[in-house]
């Protein structure tokens, strides 16, 4: 759980990651690729971890859910997005029948979560066969942590008052080679792509893009 000073630093980072010049271009570019992997874009999608609807946007002629457990984060997208269709929940306990999705968005999302295994499991149960999971997460390489250190930690800790090194090491529990192996253990890795060079190299980009397909009957 957040402190006050934490909660308001990570709504903080959330917005400043945009409104800078060169990590809102990242981070916008980061969401046309995602969106570009979902193949069945008129399907029923889910944005998991949906947080105050920054990927809304490029959904806007898709049929989808936006899920959050943080019921401030929801409000700010309700506020913002409001006929997009919004669930409080629990990604550990989906409140979804079996196989109800086409497709499954995870963004910024899984690098977050404690308990990764059973959010992939009821991902893996909430998604039909062979529709996809596509995640974004951060590489945390050396060009990642540059950036940060340059560009968001000075802004984030002179406004908020805050150590961000010790904000961003609860927040990211998960790394980018965790993330990886676990989702290899329940989806079929199809694809992968870089932000923002594209090519899949792990040094090279800030965040990697996954195409996971779903083989769970």
């Amino acid at each position: 759980m957040r402190n006050h000073k934490e909660e308001i630093a990570f709504l903080e980072t959330n917005r400043y990651l945009y409104q800078n010049p060169l990590t809102g271009l990242v981070h916008r570019m980061g969401h046309r690729l995602v969106q570009q992997l979902i193949s069945t874009p008129r399907g029923k999608l889910i944005d998991l971890g949906c947080g105050k609807g920054d990927h809304f946007p490029y959904m806007a002629n898709c049929n989808f859910i936006g899920l959050d457990n943080d019921k401030k984060l929801l409000s700010l997208a309700k506020k913002q997005y409001p006929t997009a269709n919004l669930c409080h929940g629990d990604i550990y306990h989906l409140s979804f029948a079996d196989k109800s999705f086409d497709g499954a968005l995870a963004i910024g999302v899984l690098e977050h979560l404690s308990n990764l295994d059973q959010a992939l499991k009821e991902i893996q149960r909430i998604l039909r066969p062979d529709k996809e999971l596509v995640v974004l997460i951060p590489t945390e390489n050396y060009i990642y942590k540059l950036g940060r250190r340059l560009i968001v930690k000075r802004h984030i800790e002179k406004k908020c008052q805050v150590d961000y090194n010790k904000l961003v090491q609860k927040e990211h529990v998960n790394s980018h080679q965790k993330i990886v192996k676990q989702l290899e253990r329940y989806f079929k890795i199809t694809k992968k792509i870089g932000t923002p060079f594209i090519v899949p190299i792990f040094w090279l980009n800030c965040f990697t893009i996954i195409q996971c397909q779903n083989h769970h009957l």
